[in-house]
């Protein structure tokens, strides 16, 4: 339902949180370095805040949301231990009004610890593109993304093709 010009060229704010969160890797890290967690890190408000260096984000632009957990997709535990958002992170997400949020999350709820984001999020008709990976290459910053859904009537998620450009 969305066109397809609407897809195209969107500016993107990256926000990397490689690094910050426990158990996931930097850009840098080897996973075999990376610490052990007992409960999946999440992605807080103040995290985000402090990824986004005082500089604020226009309405309708797109917001990823970089953890380095994307370098993890081939690992046994890539789902069950993703991080996730929680309550006061998704707040600050959809204060900011974004056209779209991408993040490398597989699992962007805990379903240990519900943080009932997702009234929140589909409340705010924002749209999702996840999970992502190779976000961690990206500089933190501006970027633009283009994201083309392949045409698949009846459904409420599709696989993209994800790109992203100006950096």
């Amino acid at each position: 339902q969305v066109p397809v010009h609407k897809l195209v060229n969107i500016p993107a704010r990256v926000l990397q949180l490689s690094g910050s969160l426990p158990g996931c890797l930097s850009a840098s890290s080897p996973a075999a370095g990376r610490q052990e967690q007992e409960t999946r890190p999440p992605v807080t408000a103040a995290l985000l805040e402090a990824a986004l260096n005082g500089e604020d984000i226009p309405p309708q632009s797109a917001i990823l949301v970089s953890t380095g957990w994307g370098k993890r997709w081939m690992e046994p535990d890539y789902l069950s231990a993703s991080p996730y958002f929680t309550t006061d992170a998704m707040e600050w997400i959809v204060d900011k009004r974004p056209f779209l949020l991408g993040a490398d999350l597989p699992r962007w709820e805990n379903l240990e610890r519900p943080q009932n984001i997702f009234p929140l999020f589909y409340g705010a008709d924002i749209l999702m593109l996840a999970p992502l990976v190779r976000l961690e290459e990206l500089p933190a910053g501006w970027v633009r993304l283009t994201a083309l859904p392949l045409a698949v009537t009846g459904s409420c998620c599709v696989p993209c093709r994800a790109v992203v450009t100006g950096f």
